[in-house]
């Protein structure tokens, strides 16, 4: 499916959903995910079309070689 994104117009709501899902791995709590939620009309405005499909292109080869870490199951339990 990414794969097929990036040939297709990219939006600021895909580079914001590829941002929010890195913060995650990252380590970011999820109650402090909502820090990087409503930034697509910001990364619309200030990012050119072509700005925003290198954007999504790094953040979603960043997604297909992360490893799966498998099921964290006190995270599912929690949330």
């Amino acid at each position: 499916m990414l794969e097929e994104k990036r040939n297709g117009p990219i939006s600021g709501l895909d580079v914001e959903h590829q941002l929010i899902w890195l913060a995650g791995k990252a380590g970011v709590k999820r109650n402090k995910l909502h820090l990087f939620r409503g930034i697509a009309t910001l990364l619309h405005d200030h990012f050119q079309p072509e700005q925003k499909r290198l954007l999504f292109c790094l953040l979603s080869d960043i997604e297909e070689n992360t490893p799966w870490p498998g099921i964290d199951w006190h995270w599912v339990v929690s949330g």
